[in-house]
């Protein structure tokens, strides 16, 4: 009987020493997402375009260049409804244009690596609030008050007609759906066929 009490124990300090070196690694693995999430998101928010599609995202305004032959910048300014004509036409765009939709298309990209991310299971959608659920509620809650409902329909559209699919995925996953049936735009309802 005594030597079934020390088996007893050594089992169930066996057990408790388990139970410890699990929790520290799953708190190590936790940092290290922590740590990979924050270098990604450093990578991200790094690339010029990204920045200018932020700042166009938060409501203020921004000024874009276009590098020249000769080095020399040209620097236009970017509001709401250049931006919703650059998103919505299709074909012949101007410079001014097409630096908005290289912005966007550089933000959108990098959303969408976030989004294959949790996809994947490597993260948590929780554990991309702190970078990323400021720019979901900008694009994806109409109550948000940075961007008007035609810029923000305008940039639905343009998720939805240029197949940006994992940032749709991805904003179905935080519970801000950008489908066809939630595009209005101007009040005139948008059909846009889903592959």
């Amino acid at each position: 009987m005594a030597t079934d009490v020390i088996e007893l124990l050594k089992l169930t300090g066996a057990l408790i020493a388990f139970r410890v070196a699990y929790a520290r690694y799953v708190k190590a693995q936790e940092c290290k997402r922590a740590q990979f999430i924050g270098k990604q998101w450093h990578q991200f928010e790094s690339n010029a375009k990204v920045w200018n599609a932020m700042v166009m995202l938060d409501g203020r305004k921004v000024q874009l260049f276009k590098e020249l032959e000769n080095g020399d910048r040209w620097w236009f300014e970017v509001d709401d409804q250049l931006i919703e004509q650059a998103l919505l036409k299709q074909g012949d765009y101007s410079e001014e244009m097409m630096a908005i939709l290289d912005s966007f298309d550089a933000f959108f990209d990098g959303v969408q690596r976030f989004g294959s991310l949790i996809e994947s299971g490597l993260i948590k959608p929780k554990q991309l609030d702190p970078f990323l659920g400021h720019w979901i509620d900008i694009i994806g809650d109409e109550r948000n008050d940075r961007k008007g409902s035609e810029t923000r329909e305008a940039i639905w559209t343009y998720i939805d007609k240029n197949s940006y699919r994992g940032i749709q995925r991805l904003f179905d996953t935080y519970g801000r759906p950008i489908t066809s049936d939630r595009i209005t735009h101007n009040n005139r309802s948008v059909v846009i066929p889903n592959p």
